[in-house]
This record gives structure tokens, C-alpha cells and sequence, in this order.
């Protein structure tokens, strides 16, 4: 009863009390794990789930509860291994499925996500948090119409469903509704006026007034104590976007400041580990390495040719990517994950590149479960774009099993793409906190860049973002022949064409080309020279 009354600290007390009469009382170990969980004590919250079990092996709950703490730490493996034990012992039970299904969204693994999702709502018709959580996945999927129904399911079953709202806003601010998004942005509020998500999603397609409500709303948020971090973050660079509208440039950079400490704080970064991971890439692909493998080895090419977009963040990739989608032979595939996770494991092996760890027969391997993954994206269309910025560290990868393969490096401005990434949110990125951190990154980007041209002479297409925004015909003209793909007017009219972008550019590459969004930055100079003296020190 004070659980449920939101007295945490006093629910607790007496879930002690209990185990002190009854020692082997696994109900009272469980639901003080819960309530431990929701006083944001995780690890005590899992001793207490781990008493429950060792009382009650079979004691489904507990697992499920584990589960979902495990999820919250990060411990996927652990978490995932928690629903599946939940399933074999009540596999008519919907919510192992659900927290099963968020783990491999989380991963990557959209269509069996979509998969255990539908199993939870057919053992739970009325599940609204199932149907939410699937229209998440479809969405990673590009199949935003079903995404749209999906989240349109949940808020008919639920419709103070304020994360349903918010997640439908996004979906339609990623298909260019922006008008319809703002507008359900703002009844998300409504119902949940602490819903930190809905402010900062609604601060990047929305253009603010001196006057404007939700502003003081932000404001006053903010000033109230107890907030978390995480909604203090969002409140952050939400207000920095707010002053920025109204020209007021230090109280715009000391909010984005405060937002990009307090990310700091909560995931502490270390150069030095990208530092190491470049240095194990660099290793593995040079010329008398093993990974280096023949054309012979690899057999024909693919149902589907990927063109990879590469770069760092903010630096126009997804630009050239609306230009070559709007091509009826591309298919727009946006930031797929499927690299990173293929890759990444790969590169922390230790020790790195040896033969008998990395052989041809693994590299193919690996390069088909990536295309298997392509050939699962919506559309049929020849070619298909992937336009993780990221990428580029897998390009001596791509080259090596892909012979022929187009890669486009997107290049811009220095100091405009820092200061952009500096000023939006990037989920998993640590570098993206410290102005200082992001020289030294891009350090590292341009560093790796170079050592990929000498190992892979003429193989890598750089594409100078000013160079597009002034020269954009002749630039267009340039990128497509590279591509090997025809002349296709509407190319050059890119902002026309109907797709969904899952970018934090969605709302830029839905207006015409324009010049200058490179010399923003200089209105931030005088807070800039941290950022302008690390990247000059570039040799």
C-alpha cells in the first residue's frame, strides 16, 4: 500500500520488516528489489532479486524483475537470459516478450524484436506498451506507415499514453508532418508536462517566440528540485535551442554547456580508448595483414549494392543521402546499425588481425549476414544507401570484401561540424560532450581518413559539402556518376522527395539547397576557443 502511494522510502522499510519475521520470504526480497530499483539503487535491487530466486528458483516474477534492472544497467547478455527463463516458465505471459523484444531492438535485431512484440500482444490483446514498443521497431525498419498504426493502437487503448504520443510526433517528424508533429508535441505536454523527450524533439523542428508557453514551461522545470538528470539534460538543450531562436547567444551556449556536462557526468569519456580502437583498425588492415584478402576469395557481389555514406556527424551525410534517394534506382536505408555490430566484437579480439582468429571464410561470413540484413530493408530497388557517419572506420573492411564498392566521405567545414555536434544530442557517442573531446575525435577521423586513401588508392569519393551547397548541379552531377547511376532531374529537386529521415537533419533536407550554414558557428566564436585551439594544433 506505500509502494503504490509513492512512500518508496517507507514501502521499503517494511518489505525489511517482513524479511526480518520471515527470512525466507521471497515475495517480500522481490518487491523490495523493486521498490530498491525505483530509489535508482540497481545493484542492491538485483542482491534482492537473487534472494527471491535462491528462495523460489522457479519464481517467474523475480526473473522478469531481474530482467528488467539488467536492461537498465546495460547487461544485455544477463538480461536477455532473465526473459528467457521467464518464457519457459510461463510462456503465456506477455511481458518477457516485451522486455525480450526492447533488448533486441536495442541491438539492432529489429525484425525479431517485431517478432516477440506480436507474440506479447497476441497473448495480450489490449497491451498497449507491446503495441508502442512495436511501432519503435517498424520504425528502425523504415515501414513508417505500419510504425504510425502501431503507435495510433497503443493511444487507442490507452490514450493518456504520453511516450506513445511523443514516439508518434517523432515518426511524424521524421515523414516531414512537422506542422501535424508540433501540434501532437504539444498534447504530449499536456499530459505529461515533465515529459523531457517531447521538449527536446519539439525544440528541433519548432522555431521559438519570447512569448512562447512551453519556454516558460522549460524554465520552470528546470528550476524544480528532484528532477533527474536525464529530464535536466533534455530541459538543457532544449532551452539552449530556445535562446539561440531569440539571438541570445551566451544564455543559448550556457544552457548547452550545462547539457553537455551533466552527459559528461553521468557517461565519463576517455579518449584515449578511440585512441586504441583506431590504432587496433589501423593495424589490422595494413598491407601485410591477413585481413587483406583477394577478389577470388570472395565470390559474386550481391542482390543489392549497398553505397556507403561516411563522415562525421553534422557533416552533410544525410544531404547526400536525400539527393541519391530521390534517385529511382536508391533506396534510402539511413543510419543502419548493422556494421558497428557486425564489426565491433571483431576489432575487440585481442590480440587483433591475427590468421587465426580472422580468416577469409569469417570475413565472408560476416559480410553476408550485413547484406542478409539489406536484403531485409522495405523496397527493391538495386541500390540501397547506408549512411552511418561512423562507417568510416570499417572502410578498409568494406573495401576488402566488397571489391567495388562506392563509399562517399562527406567533408565540411571543421570548426561548423564540431560546434554542431557539441550542440545536439548523440545517443552513445561520448566524444560528443567536451568541446575538446570532439577536436580530438575528428582528429582521429581525419587521421584514419588519410592512412584508408594510401592503403586504398582511388577507391573512396570525398564530397565537399560547400562545394555542393554553392556548386550543386555540377556537384550532383559528379556524385552520381560516381555511383554509376544516370542523370535523374529530381535529384537537384532532393527537398521534394517523400521519405522519412531519422536524422537530427530531417527538417534541413526537406528545404532547398542553401550557403552559409557553415559560418553559423562564428556567432559562438568568443565561446569557441577550446574547440578552435585543439584543432589547430592539427599537424
Amino acid at each position: 500500500a506505500l509502494y503504490d502511494a509513492g512512500r518508496v522510502d517507507e514501502a521499503a522499510a517494511s518489505y525489511r520488516q517482513a524479511m526480518k519475521a520471515r527470512p525466507a520470504y521471497a515475495e517480500a526480497h522481490n518487491n523490495l528489489g523493486n521498490t530498491l530499483r525505483d530509489l535508482d539503487k540497481p545493484e542492491e535491487a538485483l542482491s534482492n532479486f537473487a534472494a527471491a530466486l535462491q528462495i523460489s528458483p522457479g519464481y517467474a516474477g523475480a526473473h522478469k524483475n531481474m530482467g528488467d534492472t539488467l536492461r537498465s544497467l546495460g547487461k544485455l547478455d544477463q538480461a536477455i537470459a532473465c526473459f528467457e527463463k521467464v518464457i519457459q516458465i510461463r510462456p503465456d505471459s506477455p511481458e518477457p516478450y516485451l522486455g525480450l523484444g526492447l533488448i533486441l531492438n536495442d541491438l539492432g535485431s529489429h525484425q525479431k524484436a517485431i517478432d516477440n512484440f506480436k507474440m506479447a500482444i497476441q497473448l495480450r490483446p489490449d497491451f498497449a506498451e507491446a503495441y508502442s514498443s512495436l511501432g519503435s521497431a517498424q520504425g528502425s525498419l523504415g515501414l513508417y506507415e505500419e510504425a504510425m498504426t502501431s503507435y495510433r493502437a497503443a493511444l487507442k487503448i490507452k490514450p493518456d499514453f504520453a511516450e506513445a504520443h511523443c514516439s508518434l510526433c517523432i515518426a511524424l517528424s521524421e515523414i516531414g508532418r512537422h506542422g501535424e508533429a508540433i501540434a501532437s508535441f504539444t498534447q504530449a505536454l499536456k499530459l505529461r508536462p515533465d515529459l523531457a523527450e517531447a521538449h527536446i524533439n519539439l525544440s528541433r523542428i519548432k522555431h521559438y517566440s519570447s512569448d512562447d508557453p512551453q519556454f516558460e514551461k522549460m524554465l520552470e522545470r528546470l528550476s524544480e528540485p528532484g528532477i533527474t538528470d536525464h529530464e535536466r539534460v533534455h530541459l538543457n538543450f532544449a532551452l539552449g535551442k530556445v535562446y539561440e531562436d531569440l539571438g541570445d547567444i551566451d544564455q543559448s551556449f550556457k544552457y548547452l554547456l550545462d547539457g553537455n556536462r551533466i552527459r559528461k557526468r553521468l557517461s565519463p569519456y576517455d579518449i584515449n580508448v578511440d585512441r586504441a580502437e583506431f590504432r587496433k583498425i589501423k593495424s589490422m588492415f595494413k598491407a601485410d595483414s591477413s585481413l587483406l584478402i583477394s577478389s577470388e576469395d570472395i565470390g559474386e557481389g550481391f542482390t543489392r549494392s549497398p553505397i556507403f555514406i561516411v563522415g562525421m556527424p553534422r557533416s552533410g551525410t544525410s544531404l547526400a543521402e536525400q539527393i541519391l534517394a530521390s534517385h529511382s534506382q536508391v533506396f534510402g536505408g539511413g543510419e543502419l546499425e548493422d556494421l558497428g555490430r557486425i564489426l565491433g566484437p571483431v576489432v575487440q579480439q585481442e590480440p587483433p588481425g591475427t590468421k587465426e582468429q580472422i580468416n577469409t571464410q569469417m570475413l565472408v561470413s560476416l559480410r553476408n549476414t550485413y547484406l542478409n540484413e539489406l536484403a531485409s530493408r522495405p523496397g527493391d530497388t538495386p541500390f540501397i544507401t547506408d549512411k552511418m557517419p561512423t562507417n568510416f572506420k570499417w572502410i578498409g573492411f568494406l573495401l576488402s570484401v566488397m571489391p567495388g564498392v562506392k563509399i562517399i566521405n562527406m567533408q565540411r567545414d571543421p570548426v561548423a561540424t564540431c560546434w554542431s555536434i557539441f550542440k545536439l544530442q548523440f545517443r552513445g557517442s561520448g566524444y560528443t560532450n567536451d568541446l575538446v573531446d570532439i577536436a580530438e575525435y575528428y582528429k582521429l577521423y581525419l587521421d584514419l581518413m588519410e592512412f584508408w586513401r594510401k592503403e586504398f588508392p582511388d577507391q573512396i569519393y570525398d564530397l565537399d559539402y560547400e562545394a555542393l551547397t554553392k556548386n550543386q548541379e555540377q556537384e550532383t552531377l559528379r556524385l552520381l556518376e560516381y555511383c554509376g547511376l544516370e542523370w535523374e532531374q529530381q535529384c537537384l529537386e532532393f527537398y521534394n522527395t517523400e521519405r522519412a529521415v531519422r536524422t537530427l537533419s530531417d527538417k534541413q533536407v526537406r528545404q532547398k539547397m542553401y550557403t552559409g550554414s557553415s559560418e553559423v558557428w562564428r556567432k559562438y566564436e568568443a565561446q569557441l576557443s577550446p574547440l578552435l585551439d585543439a584543432l589547430n594544433s592539427y599537424p
